[in-house]
């Protein structure tokens, strides 16, 4: 009976051990871009292959992924780029979303191929898509504009600079504006396009300086906005009278902050974007968590709808924290 058990008990472990290989599936994803070589998504990239490494080591499964889209910006381009993988019949998407309209088309064409979408870094709320991994971008706005606010003393003229048009940074926008709007004293003269590029951010600093020469405050929204203001405000030798917050923490901004060229970052979890859109896909078609016996049918899925990873906050006095990890991802890898 003895002997009967231990080989039972073995043959438990055994198949444990091994459920992983016997049972293994392969699985790939592709993240949608707008502008692949852009070093501020390589965090993104890091995070989704953590995921496929880990989630392979755990079980056995085989997870790969690729990125498509321009190397420039371009959000028409993406789309069509999205267009064009949904014939690849891969597991699942990843989308970085800037432009809802545009992109929810092809989100639902996906979907409706019953390839499971995950939005990352912005949403696309009205499409089909299972899920959105990113920032609250309203949250983001409020903070740069308390920060902007206590270093200005809450008095004088503000300007925003970022991607005008974008539903992300307009909702950030606003949300940088409902801020201000509490502060008499402070007045927002304008909200500039910079197209996420760096010398144009610093050309519409410089306007803008020579428009206002009593402007108090520059918040960058995009992740060449605050590089390319620090870099005007620098040379226009303002740095510490006129004040810079920024967003996307990255090897430029760790650099002005340590100089007092920028007083505030905020740093988007990005590794945060790539490693949990590869869970929420590899989940939502593994995982076998169910409310009914029709979940499908009626609308139920089993990830959450949102998954909102939070901030870095980074100054002068905090910045060393994250100096090394942001100086590797500052090197282009496409």
């Amino acid at each position: 009976m003895k002997r009967l058990w231990l080989i039972a008990g073995l043959a438990i472990v055994f198949a444990l051990a091994f459920t992983g290989s016997a049972f293994a599936t392969n699985y790939h994803f592709i993240l949608v871009n707008n502008r692949t070589t852009l070093t501020n998504f390589n965090p993104d990239y890091d995070g989704a292959q953590l995921a496929c490494d880990e989630i392979s080591k755990w079980t056995g499964d085989k997870l790969t992924w690729e990125i498509v889209g321009p190397t420039e910006m371009n959000l028409v381009a993406e789309a069509q780029a999205m267009e064009a993988a949904i014939a690849k019949k891969p597991d699942g998407f990843m989308v970085i979303c800037w432009d809802a309209k545009t992109m929810t088309p092809p989100i639902n064409k996906a979907m409706d191929a019953g390839i499971p979408v995950v939005t990352i870094d912005a949403d696309a709320p009205d499409s089909k898509r299972l899920c959105y991994v990113g920032t609250d971008w309203y949250t983001l706005g409020q903070d740069l504009g308390n920060a902007l606010a206590k270093e200005i003393g809450n008095k004088g003229k503000v300007a925003m600079i970022g991607l005008v048009g974008a539903d992300n940074m307009e909702t950030a926008f606003r949300g940088f504006t409902d801020v201000m709007s509490k502060f008499p004293d402070i007045k927002v003269v304008a909200k500039e396009h910079d197209n996420s590029n760096k010398a144009e951010a610093a050309r519409i600093a410089t306007a803008l300086m020579q428009k206002y020469p009593d402007l108090a405050g520059l918040a960058g929204f995009d992740s060449e906005s605050g590089p390319g203001i620090a870099r005007a405000v620098k040379e226009a030798g303002k740095a510490g009278k006129v004040k810079v917050v920024g967003n996307d923490l990255n090897a430029d901004q760790i650099t002005y902050l340590k100089d007092g060229t920028e007083q505030f970052v905020l740093g988007q979890k990005r590794v945060f974007f790539g490693y949990w859109g590869v869970m929420t896909l590899w989940l939502h078609l593994k995982s076998s968590l169910k409310f009914t016996d029709n979940d499908s049918a009626i609308g139920v899925e089993n990830i959450p709808p949102r998954i909102v990873t939070g901030f870095l906050k980074a100054t002068k006095e905090s910045v060393d924290s994250y100096k090394a990890a942001f100086d590797k991802w500052a090197k282009p890898r496409r």
